[in-house]
Formats: C-alpha cells, sequence, structure tokens
C-alpha cells in the first residue's frame, strides 16, 4: 500500500508543474513559427557577422556602393581592391576567376563557381577581350585581386538569345574575383574586307582570300584544320580559338561543321588564310549569336594550320615480309622506338574508298598512345621511323581490325594511314596508392 501512494505522489509531482505551465500559455508548441501580422512563416535573422561572411562568399547578393557608370547601362563598383601593383588586365588575358550571377529583378541565382569546392576551388576562367560584352568593357580597369560587382543589361550580356542556364532579355548581376592570370595570346589585328574582290560562299555568305598557303590542297576526302577569329562589324573581336585551344575543321573531319566551309576545301593549303563575312542584317537578334549584339555582320578569319590530303595510290610503295606496303616520306632523325615506349604522333586513317576513320588532326593537338593499342601495321611503320619522320602506310586487313573490325570499321578491311611521328618514351606505370590499415590515424 504504502508503494502505491508513494508512485501516484511522484506522479502528481510531475504533472502538476507541466499542467500550471500551460495554462500561462495556451498555445502549444507551434508547428512553425508565423508572423503575427501576416501568418507567413518568419525568416531566422542572420547577425551581422554572418552576414558579412555570406557576402564575401557571394551567397547574398552585395550591394552596389559608389557605382561607376560605363555607359550602355553598364554599372558596377569594387567589393575590395587589390593591393598588388601587378599590371590591368588587357585582351588577349585568360583568368581565373570567382564568380556568381544573380538575375537583376528576382534577385534569384543563376550559378556560382563558389559552389563547386573550397578554399582555391571553384575557379571559372574567362578570356578578356572575347568574353560578353558589358565585362570586356570593365575587365582593363582590373587586377589580380580585385573584387567587383558588375551590373548589366541584357544587350550587354546575354542578350535576346540567352543560353541553357540564363532566359533571353535577362539583366544580370556578377560578383567577380580576379584571381590569377595563367595565359596571354596577342590578337591578330582584324583583317579589311575587300568588296570588290569578294566571291559568294552560301546564303549570306562571301569571301575573300587574303593569303594564298603551300603544299597540297586536301579535296573532299582530305582533312582541314583552321584557326579562327571572329570579330563584328565594329572591330570588336568576338572569339578566337587559340585561346580555348580550339579549331574548326573542314573536308572529310568538318562533316558536322558549317556547310560554307566545304567552298574552302579545295582551295586550302598550309598558310591559306580566308576572310568569311555573314550578314546578320534583318535576321531577329533572337537568332544570332548574343556576343555579336545589335552588329549586322560578323568576320570570321581563317587560318589554314593543317591539310592532310588523301592518298590511295600504292606506285611509290614498297612492300615488307608481312605484307605492309609503305612509303617513307621523312625518315627522321634520333633513336628508334623500343617496344616498351608509348608513342607521340599526328595519324588519320581511311578506308581505301576515302572515309575517314579517325584523326588526331581533327582533335586539334598529338595523340600519345600505347603500341599494344595500335594496329600490327602501324606499329611495324613506326618502327621504320626516327622522330621527326613521315610515312603513308596501305596496310592490309589482316594487319589491321582483320575478320572481327571495329565499331567504325567493318571486318576485313583495308586502311590507308598518314603517319606523323614526334618522339617515343617509356612513361611509368600508375603506382596504386597503399590502402591504410584500419585502426591507424
Amino acid at each position: 500500500m504504502k508503494h502505491h501512494l508513494f508512485t501516484l505522489f511522484l506522479g502528481l509531482c510531475l504533472v502538476l508543474p507541466l499542467a500550471a505551465q500551460s495554462e500561462k500559455s495556451p498555445q502549444s508548441k507551434p508547428t512553425s513559427r508565423k508572423s503575427t501580422k501576416t501568418g507567413e512563416p518568419q525568416q531566422k535573422k542572420l547577425t551581422e557577422k554572418q552576414r558579412a561572411l555570406m557576402v564575401q562568399r557571394d551567397l547574398i547578393l552585395p550591394p552596389m556602393v559608389d557605382p561607376i557608370d560605363e555607359g550602355h547601362g553598364v554599372k558596377w563598383c569594387y567589393l575590395r581592391r587589390s593591393r598588388s601593383k601587378k599590371r590591368l588586365l588587357r585582351p588577349g588575358d585568360s583568368i581565373m576567376v570567382h564568380l556568381t550571377l544573380w538575375d537583376q529583378k528576382s534577385k534569384k541565382e543563376f550559378m556560382s563557381t563558389r559552389r563547386r569546392g573550397g578554399r582555391g576551388h571553384g575557379l571559372g576562367r574567362l578570356n578578356v577581350g572575347v568574353s560578353i560584352r558589358g565585362l570586356d568593357m570593365v575587365f582593363p580597369k582590373l587586377r589580380v585581386g580585385d573584387k567587383v560587382r558588375i551590373d548589366l543589361p541584357s544587350e550587354m550580356a546575354f542578350g535576346a538569345m540567352g543560353v541553357p542556364s540564363i532566359p533571353p532579355n535577362s539583366d544580370v548581376i556578377y560578383a567577380l574575383e580576379v584571381h590569377k592570370i595563367v595565359d596571354h595570346i596577342d590578337f591578330p589585328k582584324p583583317a579589311e574586307f575587300d568588296e570588290k574582290k569578294s566571291k559568294p560562299a552560301g546564303p549570306r555568305k562571301s569571301y575573300v582570300i587574303l593569303k594564298d598557303g603551300t603544299g597540297p590542297v586536301a579535296g573532299d576526302t582530305g582533312i582541314v584544320v583552321y584557326d579562327f577569329m571572329a570579330t563584328a562589324d565594329d572591330g570588336r573581336i568576338i572569339d578566337f580559338s587559340k585561346l580555348r585551344e580550339h579549331a574548326i575543321l573542314g573536308g572529310q573531319a568538318g562533316k558536322a561543321t558549317p556547310p560554307y566551309l566545304r567552298v574552302f576545301s579545295p582551295l586550302a593549303r598550309v598558310g591559306t588564310e580566308f576572310l568569311v563575312r555573314m550578314d546578320f542584317e534583318g535576321i531577329p537578334l533572337n537568332q544570332r549569336p548574343f556576343l555579336l549584339g545589335d552588329s549586322h555582320y560578323l568576320y570570321m578569319h581563317l587560318f589554314t594550320r593543317w591539310v592532310v590530303p588523301f592518298d590511295p595510290s600504292t606506285k611509290n610503295m614498297k612492300t615488307s615480309e608481312t605484307g605492309l606496303k609503305y612509303e617513307i616520306l621523312e625518315p627522321g632523325e634520333g633513336e628508334a622506338i623500343k617496344d616498351s615506349h608509348h608513342v607521340t604522333m599526328h595519324y588519320a586513317w581511311w578506308t581505301k574508298d576515302g572515309n575517314l576513320i579517325e584523326s588526331s588532326y581533327a582533335r586539334g593537338g598529338t595523340n600519345t598512345l600505347r603500341q599494344v593499342a595500335l594496329p600490327a601495321g602501324m606499329v611495324e611503320g613506326l618502327h621504320k621511323l626516327r622522330p621527326g619522320g613521315k610515312m603513308r602506310l596501305y596496310v592490309p586487313s589482316e594487319l589491321a581490325w582483320g575478320q572481327v573490325g571495329r565499331k567504325d570499321v567493318p571486318p576485313n578491311t583495308d586502311i590507308i594511314m598518314k603517319i606523323e611521328f614526334f618522339k617515343s618514351q617509356q612513361l611509368d606505370p600508375v603506382r596504386k596508392k597503399p590502402k591504410k590499415k584500419a585502426g591507424k590515424k
């Protein structure tokens, strides 16, 4: 009996204080904190220190203080000035930046490089002089270490066309910090278009030859690789291929490129320069490249870097014991290739009827490959060269991909090859890191 009385007494001691507390505050635990006026959820207020830190990390839109007006609706201000005495940015600089991009009206964040990583990470690359128009107005006033806010109207940003992550006609805000300059390339001087010497290159397109090249032409089955510079009718540079290690492909390698380039394949030799004018007058703004803005003409200056003709003839070729046919165009100099070496080279492979299979020229650079990954006939040919050597090969199917073939090569297909051999080297095998033993930190 005493035990039951003690239990009842203990229960009353715990319940009565809770009942008294509920009488004082009739509302029990709310499911969400709401404003007494609007009934909307209250946002947690940030301290001044928290807000400053989020602004510093571009997680909150920074304020515009003492704005500088560049005209055309472009305004900007310093968020932090660099203490460095390094030179100002200039066209041709390739820079690494932290940037965050917002919509001016809704203040919605479009993207941020800050969200890609922590300190030292999350950087994006921009090219001064071929960026969007509004940024290129501000870049020449900045140094490494400067952090700025830049407000751009749509016509000085991504225009009526927009980009996948940004709707058309969006006014935008940049918070941008210049981290470092990683490269610089001098732009060629824009060439003048001589109307009297121009020839048609398709609808709304015409061209002139600025400089004649040397060597053979590619024809319809060869490969042409062009460097290019794109300019507007006011002389403003829009794009330059060497900044992005990119190139335009013509001939067979350029099947997916604009059709007007086919006009130049029978004309292009190494060193040939073309200036192509494209007329955008009367074409709606949302159908133009956004960097072009309201310019009527786009000029493409093409510099012919490589021409690789397709030559199926075997007249001057020798035949080895294995049946490989080869012609050494240049023997090269130096040490021969060893079986264990990786090989750095340019190459192009065609079928007998001129269909291009694969080419390192089309990628814009050389390839370094293991010999075990190459067809037997190609390896045999490479061992006949020294660094700097060039050759043509006619590889019978049994020394290529044989009766099996591969994805883009039918079985029992003979292959025509062009090879430029640069160097061979012994690459160290990739060593796996030893696993850490459990229990040890």
